[in-house]
């Protein structure tokens, strides 16, 4: 194995320092960051290219948990030191000259910094395409709901409008469950977000093959039952004036009507969340809010929990809008490191260079325990 960390060192000693690089793909050209520039190399031998693969999940992880871990793990791969800076920055003065550090272009750290005062706590930030071929930011009202997809969504955000939510807080085992539902939607071509605790694979199945056959446009969510997410149905309830379909009250899947279920004017789907961007009772969702205030004021050991579904329920989201040209990828990965990096800085992350260290180390103990790859 040791071979192939050879041949994968020489690669990333002759790509570290690329901060830019054009990409092909038949007739479309786009500009790739550092780390798209340096994960796109397809190595010819199956031993280096599997080396190379694992590496590059180390990598990967080291990225997520703190922005610029990743590049610092090729870093200390070549025997190269890094810094150590923990300190937080304590103004927008601070975290402008971190961004510039972190390399980010004039033009994207004002649209970071342009969003950062436009979202609230809890609101959410995401990046998509422009169709107007210019860069903008868009403020909503929105109502964020962690849900895990159960499907492959087509896009990193799925936009549906009067569409139908429907939570069921319970398992659903068998198609024939839910095989008016599908009907009703598939006879109304009516777009839905199924959120449940849980779908057999036979479920999941069928709504993915009339997916396929776009018959069907619906979409189903897990909903965790955990204590932050165990009454995340009832607020979703509250913001889409509907119920929650329980056994709990005796209810039964099986007589939902699907006529009778409001449509959801506009929500955003994506991986692990949905978006509800306007409440269809503002007057039923202040009388819920309310309530859970009171509850806090009950039972004060319940704050954590209760302050996060009031945040859910009273958050503004921001969508920054780049150009789709030649570098909207280049873009979208600066943007999201300076989002990340607020992020790791207000959730109390551990520091960049001890992030590294560790994926390092862990890559290396992995690499000196197989000893190569057969």
């Amino acid at each position: 194995m040791q071979g192939s960390l050879s041949s994968i060192k020489d690669y990333v000693t002759k790509n570290i320092g690329v901060t830019l690089s054009l990409c092909t793909s038949g007739d479309i050209i786009t500009t790739l960051g550092p780390l798209q520039h340096v994960f796109r190399q397809k190595f010819k031998h199956s031993h280096d290219l599997a080396t190379f693969q694992v590496l590059l999940t180390y990598v990967g992880n080291a990225e997520k948990a703190c922005p610029g871990a990743g590049t610092d793990v090729l870093k200390l791969l070549l025997g190269h030191k890094i810094d150590s800076d923990n300190s937080l920055p304590m103004t927008m003065s601070d975290l402008e000259a971190a961004f510039c550090q972190m390399k980010l272009s004039q033009v994207n750290r004002n649209l970071v910094i342009a969003a950062l005062n436009l979202c609230s706590l809890n609101g959410k930030m995401t990046i998509k395409r422009s169709s107007g071929g210019r860069d903008f930011i868009e403020v909503s009202n929105g109502f964020n709901f962690d849900a895990v997809s159960l499907c492959t969504l087509q896009k990193m955000n799925v936009s549906l409008e009067d569409a139908k939510i429907v939570c069921i807080d319970g398992y659903i085992e068998s198609v024939s469950e839910i095989h008016h539902i599908l009907s009703y939607l598939a006879e109304n071509r009516t777009a839905c977000v199924l959120l449940s605790r849980g779908m057999s694979q036979d479920v999941l199945h069928t709504i993915s093959v009339n997916n396929a056959r776009s018959t069907l446009s619906l979409y189903p969510f897990q909903v965790a039952f955990d204590l932050d997410n165990v009454n995340s149905m009832v607020d979703v309830a509250a913001v889409t004036d509907d119920d929650v379909v329980s056994s709990n009250k005796g209810d039964l899947i099986s007589a939902i009507d699907m006529s009778t279920w409001k449509n959801v004017t506009r929500t955003t789907l994506q991986k692990d969340c949905i978006v509800i961007h306007q409440a269809a009772n503002e007057s039923r969702l202040a009388d819920h809010v309310k309530q859970l205030g009171e509850k806090l004021e009950d039972r004060p050991e319940l704050e954590s929990m209760v302050s996060r579904r009031i945040r859910s329920l009273s958050a503004v989201n921001v969508d920054i809008s780049l150009a789709d040209d030649i570098d909207f990828l280049s873009r979208s990965q600066q943007i999201d490191q300076g989002i990340r990096f607020v992020k790791s800085n207000l959730m109390g992350s551990i520091g960049r260079k001890e992030t590294a260290e560790h994926y390092y180390e862990s890559f290396m103990t992995m690499v000196n325990s197989i000893g190569c790859i057969v």
